[in-house]
């Protein structure tokens, strides 16, 4: 991710505390993680682990939108990072008023053509973003993460997504933002229905994960 990625949605963690968090994360047996972009490079010798073993994904924020600013901003993750491929490059959010995501696109596309990119795919994209796309471009998105949890399904972006072979891979998918989002229906984390399915399936309590949301 970018610099600013994520600062109004997560607690801001620099390298070093990355570091730290990695160090008891990286005995999970199934591991994903959100940390800053040298957490490969700056934690110990003891704690690092292979590389196939890790699914590194990461996006380009709006900021850098348009084709050389996507390029130079994959190289920039991809060195913070430390490795040669990442193995999911998304677009952020369409937003045409800040940026071309279609010039975005076509950058992305040519990372993975170059192989610098095992797969590439987008970000909080409605269905007319999609078909622009699949109208000017080459390549169809592997994926789409998009908000889906309890309280807001997308139950007609999920059916496009599958009809043009997207995968559709929710944030916050037991509804982690509606704990910090003002709402009438409250937080689902407090939920009384998700927490009763959380115990059922032996979790004292639910939390925020990115998942497939196709299931």
């Amino acid at each position: 991710m970018s610099d600013d990625e994520g600062d109004s949605v997560l607690p801001r963690i620099n390298e070093a505390e990355g570091a730290q968090r990695w160090q008891p994360a990286c005995e999970l047996p199934e591991r994903g993680f959100w940390f800053p972009p040298t957490v490969f490079t700056d934690v110990s010798p003891a704690h690092r682990i292979a590389r196939d073993e890790v699914f590194v994904e990461t996006k380009i924020w709006i900021s850098d939108y348009g084709y050389d600013e996507t390029l130079h901003s994959f190289d920039k993750s991809a060195g913070k990072l430390g490795v040669e491929q990442i193995d999911l490059f998304l677009i952020h959010w369409p937003l045409p008023e800040v940026g071309d995501y279609v010039q975005t696109w076509k950058a992305l596309e040519k990372a993975y053509a170059d192989g610098k990119a095992r797969a590439i795919g987008v970000s909080n994209f409605q269905q007319a973003h999609l078909q622009r796309l699949f109208d000017e471009t080459d390549v169809v998105p592997a994926v789409n993460q998009i908000e889906v949890h309890p309280y807001f399904r997308q139950s007609a972006l999920l059916d496009r997504n599958n009809e043009l072979g997207i995968v559709s891979q929710a944030w916050s998918p037991i509804g982690g933002i509606t704990f910090y989002r003002d709402g009438a229906t409250g937080s689902t984390l407090e939920d009384p229905v998700v927490n009763g399915v959380a115990r059922a399936h032996g979790n004292a309590g639910v939390g925020g994960a990115e998942v497939d949301a196709t299931g």
